[in-house]
């Protein structure tokens, strides 16, 4: 049972996109949550995959503190509302600005698998790209 390929994933989530074309939904938000996603995130964005655990809590914060708070928290800190102050993980603003573009919601595009990523650690990952007009 299962397919240890993410073109299982990338079919499942094509036919809910079809299935919601058909249905005329026309907004409508289709969340990924990919363990070898966020992996492939780390190192699109240049971070050490040993700084998983600590990136990711923070980015769970998004919807909780906003974006904002989030990338202050990922870089050089910030002070809470209560006026703590809350350490930053001291990543590259270059490496925040791809984690931030890369998760922006997807409006208007196709989604694509592109299967193996070559290089050393990378593995299946999605990408996008903008429907020819």
């Amino acid at each position: 049972v299962g397919s240890a390929s993410m073109a299982a994933d990338a079919e499942l989530i094509a036919a809910l996109v079809d299935v919601m074309g058909a249905l005329g939904v026309a907004r409508y938000q289709v969340r990924i949550n990919h363990r070898k996603i966020l992996q492939s995130l780390l190192l699109y964005a240049g971070i050490d995959p040993s700084r998983a655990h600590d990136v990711f809590r923070v980015l769970d914060k998004r919807e909780k503190q906003g974006k904002e708070a989030v990338r202050l928290e990922l870089t050089v800190g910030r002070t809470d509302k209560s006026g703590d102050k809350i350490p930053g993980l001291g990543l590259a603003s270059s490496s925040v600005d791809r984690i931030e573009g890369f998760l922006s919601p997807l409006v208007g595009t196709e989604l694509v698998l592109q299967a193996p990523v070559p290089g050393p650690g990378q593995h299946d990952v999605f990408r996008y790209r903008q429907p020819a007009r």
